[in-house]
């Protein structure tokens, strides 16, 4: 005889007893047979999930324990994504997993399931967590003009992975034909600056001399590497060029937006 209609909890065992009735009233119960219903999945998900940063390309995971019955417990699994990106997983037979290889400070969104022979569990509440900070590439692109006989214009746009909040940049140029360290000069970054191009620049130098020129990013952690080095020389005659550099920039919506075409050299552009 099937019991289809009543509940009954996956891996509980049960005692079942059978009496015949008439319209005396009941008779007297079998002997008790004990029977255990089949393992299914997990029926709740683990509780207190946390998560930190631990570098800047590793998460560490932990939770508390399924204590719930209902399934012979063999692990779990912890789903994470960034915001744009599909799910990965990995498993662990423990409570804490260090998640490695991950993108430089980014966004992880992460929950975690119990999983027996018969499937995953319900997962946790997601939460979002990110990889710490650390040194950034370099500038995505330089570009460097003679701005007048002892004087350069230097622009360049932020790093393609800026692997955390720019600080400020330096700026470094020395001659060619120099042993000597670089000048350096600090460029603060700020919002306006980072929605566009940077440009700094730099007088007091030399006609006639060949200067070399490159930028560097700071974040919290420290300086990242360098752009691209440029060499120019350093002429009496400035020929027009400008210095803004072309590529999308991203504003919020309902935000206002001014691009600047700086130039230099004659002749002047026509407004």
């Amino acid at each position: 005889m099937a019991l289809p209609h009543l509940l009954f909890y996956c891996f509980f065992r049960y005692a079942v007893s059978v009496s015949a009735f008439n319209s005396a009233g009941n008779g007297p119960f079998s002997l008790p047979v004990y029977q255990t219903t089949r393992e299914g999945a997990p029926e709740l998900p683990p509780s207190g999930v946390e998560c930190r940063g631990v570098s800047s390309s590793s998460l560490r995971i932990a939770w508390q324990p399924i204590t719930a019955q209902g399934a012979s417990l063999l692990g779990y699994s912890v789903y994470y994504s960034t915001e744009d990106g599909p799910w990965q997983n990995m498993s662990s037979s423990h409570t804490e997993l260090y998640l490695q290889a991950l993108l430089k400070y980014t966004n992880y969104t992460v929950k975690v399931a119990g999983f027996s022979n018969y499937g995953l569990g319900p997962f946790s509440y997601p939460i979002v967590c990110t990889t710490l900070q650390d040194v950034p590439g370099p500038p995505a692109a330089i570009k460097v003009l003679v701005s007048s006989p002892t004087s350069l214009l230097v622009s360049w746009k932020r790093p393609e992975e800026a692997n955390g909040d720019i600080s400020h940049y330096t700026v470094y140029v020395k001659p060619v034909s120099s042993t000597s360290s670089p000048q350096n000069y600090r460029v603060e970054s700020t919002q306006e600056t980072n929605l566009r191009h940077l440009t700094f620049p730099v007088s007091g130098l030399s006609t006639g001399r060949q200067y070399e020129v490159f930028v560097r990013a700071h974040t919290a952690v420290g300086e990242g590497t360098p752009s691209n080095r440029v060499h120019i020389d350093l002429t009496s005659k400035v020929v027009a060029g400008v210095a803004s550099l072309g590529g999308p920039v991203s504003v919020g919506v309902g935000s206002s937006l001014l691009l600047v075409c700086q130039c230099v050299g004659a002749p002047p552009p026509r407004t």
